[in-house]
């Protein structure tokens, strides 16, 4: 499988909020993802129209999930938001690993 590479950037807001877009055309089924998060823990999952709303608890971090594979998320630290994408990205390119188990490089 290969791992999908993606772009980090922060918002210019007053919130650490941050922008994370894959480097390749990427489609998301979110329907399948939303069933892969609750199967690694994720409790919070809301399906808002065209994107997934998704709290993971332990960081605090909120995530706008799209079909495209853009993500937008609100984080404490810009750690956490790398944190949860690389969690989600990897939930979508099939290789499921818990949160806990996800590290930041």
């Amino acid at each position: 499988m290969t791992v999908v590479e993606f772009v980090m950037r922060k918002l210019c807001s007053g919130i650490e909020e941050f922008e994370a877009t894959p480097k390749e055309r990427l489609e998301i089924n979110l329907e399948n993802l939303e069933s892969k998060l609750k199967n690694v823990g994720v409790q919070e999952i809301t399906r808002l129209g065209c994107f997934l709303l998704v709290l993971f608890e332990d960081t605090g971090t909120v995530c706008h999930i799209y079909p495209n594979g853009k993500i937008l998320i609100k984080a404490n630290m810009k750690d956490d938001a790398e944190k949860v994408c690389k969690l989600i990205y990897e939930l979508v390119d099939g290789q499921p690993r818990s949160l806990s188990n996800t590290s930041s490089d």
